[in-house]
């Protein structure tokens, strides 16, 4: 591989997520502004292609990495090609994917890049009870299979679990590159790009727009309703419903938080060990605060009495359509 760059190797910033921790703002600010990256030396590549061409994530690479070789070597053809036709000095590559555990590949997809870029890799890590509600609301909503059960067996299960033992997950990219840990909580807000843009070697006056907060999870109650509605495959009922919520004053309906006081200091206790190594490895110490809640998870009942408020408010509804047109309403 040779680049119009005298003896200076190319740079490569590679932003490995991890999920629920902004990535989809900073992916739609470098999306909506490739072209003033790109006049400052930064190629973002096009994020328009397979699988999901309409988000601002590179997730080609995740998806070449599940194919195989061939597709690998393909893919990597096609971002280099991208980044000399840019002219730029510096490539940035964002995908959340990349941040998973078990999954060698990924790592092996940047290795023919050592030597050849000096490679530098960002990780955004939240503090793991945040990141565990933020990522079972956004799979309840998903209907992910694994956000069929409650929040408490899917923190546990083996594949969420893997997640949050950061000091295990960023060795992985220590052969790739120079890793940088950021702690979300420091840098959200104003300062959500700062990391990225300081390892791509632009200078503090490069401005972009300031970060507005995307993929926003509902309350707790509403995860917890959605998760209903999609065990009892009526998902088609989840507008109304939600609509309900507002109006109803069924006990939890307004309920912030999924884990429970009980649920977050076990879960937190566990990963005490893991949280000292991140502290002192990767000088990454997260606060102690907790919020106000109730002591016991979310309940499926709170969901159940909302399913019954749902169903009076519609029979309530036909009964008021016949009375006043003489004809049968819509069930």
């Amino acid at each position: 591989m040779t680049f119009p760059f005298g003896r200076r190797r190319p740079r490569l910033v590679i932003h490995a997520g991890t999920h629920k921790t902004g990535t989809t703002s900073i992916q739609t600010a470098f999306r909506d502004h490739r072209d003033a990256l790109r006049r400052a030396g930064v190629c973002y590549p096009d994020p328009a292609r397979e699988p999901h061409p309409h988000l601002p994530a590179h997730n080609f690479i995740y998806r070449a990495t599940l194919e195989g070789p061939e597709a690998m070597e393909a893919e990597r053809a096609r971002i280099l090609a991208e980044f000399r036709d840019s002219g730029a000095r510096t490539l940035l590559l964002s995908e959340e994917g990349l941040c998973l555990p078990g999954r060698p590949q990924l790592q092996d997809f940047f290795r023919p890049w050592v030597g050849e870029f000096d490679i530098t890799v960002v990780s955004y890590l939240r503090r793991q009870d945040r990141y565990a509600e933020s990522l079972y609301s956004q799979y309840v909503r998903e209907n992910h299979a694994l956000a069929r059960q409650e929040i408490r067996e899917f923190v546990y299960c083996d594949d969420i679990w893997a997640r949050f033992d950061y000091p295990a997950n960023l060795a992985l990219w220590q052969g790739i590159g120079d890793v940088v840990a950021v702690n979300y909580e420091e840098v959200k807000g104003a300062s959500l790009y700062a990391p990225l843009l300081k390892a791509a070697g632009l200078s503090s006056r490069f401005a972009l727009p300031p970060a507005t907060q995307s993929n926003v999870s509902p309350p707790a109650a509403s995860i917890e309703v959605i998760r209903q509605l999609n065990l009892r495959e009526i998902a088609h009922a989840r507008p109304q419903l939600l609509s309900l919520m507002h109006e109803s004053a069924v006990p939890g309906a307004a309920r912030g938080h999924l884990m429970g006081a009980a649920l977050r200091g076990e879960f937190l206790e566990r990963l005490a060990g893991i949280n000292r190594r991140l502290a002192e490895q990767w000088n990454i110490r997260f606060d102690d605060a907790r919020p106000e809640e109730d002591e016991a998870p979310l309940r499926p009942e709170i969901a159940e009495s909302l399913l019954r408020a749902l169903a009076l408010a519609t029979l309530r509804l036909r009964a008021a359509h016949e009375a006043k047109t003489g004809q049968p309403g819509e069930g």
